[in-house]
């Protein structure tokens, strides 16, 4: 069992994150969490254990060790719905969920939108 999400938007980069004023960044986290439950909610949940891999698709490649702290926001959002009554920041660490981060260009060439994709996979075992 899976599902695979695309979202049009991109994630803030963590020098811009950075950058952010404290309520700016807040803001910034709620919106994402709007958003990226905006799509969840159609989803059914999965049981767990699960691998989530987020895909972003960009302009261009961004550095391999910035690039999954942007990631942070939809991260717990998306903990947060696999592990329900969990708070953000505390989900995420579930041992239920193995998480995984990968980038594209996007461009006419290969046809491919500018956003993101979340595709959450069922493992083997399950946990209770």
């Amino acid at each position: 069992m899976g599902m695979k999400i695309f979202i049009p938007i991109l994630p803030h980069p963590l020098n811009k994150l950075l950058s952010m004023h404290w309520t700016t960044r807040a803001k910034y986290t709620k919106r994402m969490h709007i958003v990226v439950n905006s799509y969840l909610s159609k989803q059914e949940r999965p049981g767990l254990p699960v691998s989530v891999t987020f895909t972003r698709m960009g302009d261009r490649i961004q550095d391999s060790d910035n690039f999954p702290v942007s990631f942070k926001a939809l991260r717990d959002c998306v903990a947060m719905w696999l592990v329900p009554g969990t708070i953000s920041g505390q989900a995420d660490s579930h041992p239920g969920i193995v998480w995984h981060y990968h980038q594209e260009t996007a461009n006419l060439a290969n046809k491919l939108k500018k956003g993101i994709t979340i595709e959450i996979t069922q493992n083997d075992t399950n946990l209770t």
